[in-house]
C-alpha cells in the first residue's frame, strides 16, 4: 500500500513539475524571442507538444549494457 502512495505522490509530483516548467519556459520563451528574432509567441500546449517532440528527438536512448563480461 505504502509503494502505490509513494508511486501515485511522484506521478502527481512529476506531473505538476512538467506544467510548472513548461510555463515557465513559455513565459521566458515569449518574453525574449518574438523581441529578438520577430517570431510570434506560442501559447501553452504549442510548446507542450515542442516540449516533447525535442525530448524524444535529443534525449539519449542508450540503455546499459547488462552482460557479465
Amino acid at each position: 500500500m505504502k509503494e502505490l502512495k509513494d508511486l501515485i505522490y511522484k506521478l502527481v509530483g512529476y506531473t505538476i513539475g512538467v506544467l510548472v516548467a513548461n510555463g515557465i519556459i513559455m513565459w521566458v520563451y515569449n518574453s525574449v524571442v518574438p523581441d529578438v528574432f520577430g517570431f510570434k509567441p506560442i501559447g501553452y500546449w504549442q510548446l507542450f507538444g515542442l516540449y516533447m517532440v525535442c525530448h524524444y528527438l535529443f534525449k539519449n536512448h542508450s540503455y546499459p549494457n547488462n552482460k557479465n563480461n
